[in-house]
């Protein structure tokens, strides 16, 4: 799959080059992790059983690999975040590690909050123009104009229902989300 760009890149970019931890939080879907691999010289991808086998083991395993670091759904080893943390106590050097996660783990009450060392930036679902659409506020109408996107309706940007983004599934659920969501005039 190509690589979509997103509005969020330079300002990660920034980060990753001038601080020794980043984390990319959001919702499931939104991206986090391909727009991390474009930075990332190493992936630890811990929703994989055999490396959050080896992780939870041992957590400071994620210090040895190739930096910047990606750790993909760190909150899965939450013992991870405080590893970062103290690497980074230990050597301030930019682009070290890049976390990324939707969920809060478990033991949140026993995680530091990560203050003056990973700094946390909050990634969006793709917007209309990232998408390639063509989307406006129409001031006279009061509403949104969505512009066509490859011939075919602007989309959601959610999941979609089904591998096939033209079958029906999707189709009634884009439909649905236009209906209920965005109000279009012409």
């Amino acid at each position: 799959m190509v690589y979509a760009p997103r509005d969020i890149d330079p300002l990660l970019k920034d980060l990753v080059s001038g601080l020794p931890a980043v984390s990319l939080e959001g919702a499931k879907g939104v991206g986090k992790t391909a727009t991390a691999l474009q930075l990332a010289a190493s992936t630890i991808e811990l929703d994989q059983t055999g490396y959050r086998n080896n992780v939870d083991s041992d957590p400071q395993i994620v210090t040895t690999f190739p930096a910047p670091t990606l750790i993909d759904e760190w909150q899965l080893v939450p013992a991870v975040w405080d590893v970062v943390r103290r690497a980074v106590d230990q050597d301030r050097t930019p682009g070290r590690f890049l976390l990324t996660g939707s969920a809060t783990p478990n033991d949140k009450a026993r995680l530091h909050s990560g203050a003056g060392r990973i700094v946390r930036l909050v990634m969006r679902p793709m917007t209309l123009p990232e998408r390639g659409t063509d989307a406006r506020f129409n001031f006279s109408t009061g509403g949104w104009q969505v512009g066509n996107w490859g011939g075919k309706p602007a989309r959601a940007t959610f999941i979609p229902l089904s591998k096939d983004p033209d079958s029906e599934n999707d189709i009634y659920g884009y439909n649905w989300y236009f209906t209920n969501t965005v109000w279009t005039k012409q």
